[in-house]
């Protein structure tokens, strides 16, 4: 059910998203191999010029956040898009890809890539349903260094 899309705002991400952002990022589709849930300074690092890091209000409280860059070759990585759970297939998660498109649109990005939990069908579903097609099967590696 979706809620009046003019309830939501999508704006660029402030530094003052950066706390709610973590914890909307708390679920385990978004916990990296062999790590720990993404940190704040993630978040912060990311509030640039690009403005591909957006996030979502509801009567001006942070319900989700999509957040992106642009890679070589005139395409875009759409890295994290998160809605909090209890606001989930309300149209929120739509009109943040609707924004980023917007995004990747003004910057002549002309592919977006993006890489969904294998085994999460309602995210699957929702990015089938938002145009995306899929793509060959990858398994996810990691090493953290430092």
């Amino acid at each position: 059910m979706d809620i009046n899309n003019n309830l939501i705002t999508i704006r660029p991400a402030e530094i003052r998203d950066c706390k709610i952002c973590v914890e909307l990022s708390k679920i385990k589709e978004l916990k990296p191999a062999g790590g720990s849930y993404i940190p704040e300074d993630y978040f912060k690092a990311c509030i640039d010029d690009d403005e591909m890091f957006l996030v979502a209000e509801i009567n001006s409280e942070v319900k989700g956040y999509i957040l992106g860059e642009p890679m070589k070759g005139n395409n875009a990585n759409l890295s994290l898009l998160a809605v909090e759970q209890k606001n989930r297939g309300q149209g929120i998660g739509t009109k943040l890809i609707q924004a980023f498109r917007k995004r990747c649109d003004e910057k002549n990005l002309g592919f977006i890539i993006l890489y969904a939990p294998k085994l999460n069908k309602k995210t699957l579903k929702f990015y089938r349903k938002n145009g995306f097609e899929e793509g060959k099967e990858h398994i996810q590696f990691g090493e953290f260094r430092g």
